[in-house]
């Protein structure tokens, strides 16, 4: 299962490896510090995303190029923008804002591809598919960074009620084996640590 998310130490060396290509490293933090789905982020307006609150109620469907409601009913939901989600949003507009200028286009989409339409979905499937294998030597799908926020949030101490809400799962057999499998980390951790205590002596 370990395979399927990011340590935060390989996080961050992920990021790091994408200096070069800064709007692929923007919008893969933006992935990691939502855990939204990668079609989820693509079809954001900007006005979704204001406040304290994203508000999810569309996707991106790459097969025919169109928005479409959410995966599920559970899908359609509000996440809290917490402050290092904000400082990225920050730069992310700051970003936009920037490509806009240069390649003069208008856009109302949160995050839109150089040209102002939906983000390219398969070229930056490809990228993280090959910055990954070079920098961690195994290669992973954007869907990684998704599996990845879970495994942050567990380890910081979250329920997996509000994990999967924020997710927007009803039920997913994956989340709540990366759950487990923090927990079970963090108990193993806690009984080394507990090792090394002597109380009375």
């Amino acid at each position: 299962i370990q395979d399927k998310y990011l340590e935060t130490k390989e996080a961050k060396k992920l990021l790091r490896a994408m200096i070069y290509d800064r709007r692929y490293q923007l919008f893969s933090e933006f992935l990691l510090l939502t855990g939204m789905r990668v079609g989820e982020a693509i079809a954001l307006n900007d006005t979704d995303v204001w406040g304290d609150i994203i508000r999810i109620n569309k996707t991106y469907d790459k097969a025919n190029n169109i928005v479409t409601s959410t995966k599920t009913l559970k899908s359609s939901r509000e996440i809290h923008i917490q402050p290092e989600l904000k400082d990225c949003i920050t730069r992310i507009r700051e970003y936009t804002k920037k490509q806009q200028e240069v390649f003069g286009y208008e856009s109302d989409l949160f995050f839109p591809d150089m040209n102002g339409s939906y983000f390219g979905y398969s070229y930056y499937c490809k990228y993280i598919g090959k910055i990954t294998k070079k920098t961690l030597g195994r290669k992973l799908t954007p869907h990684a960074f998704r599996h990845s926020h879970c495994s942050m949030l567990a380890a910081a101490g979250m329920s997996l009620e509000a994990i999967s809400e924020r997710l927007g799962h009803t039920d997913s057999k994956i989340t709540k084996e990366i759950y487990l499998h923090r927990m079970k980390e963090l108990k193993e951790k806690e009984n080394k640590q507990l090792d090394q205590i002597r109380l009375l002596s």
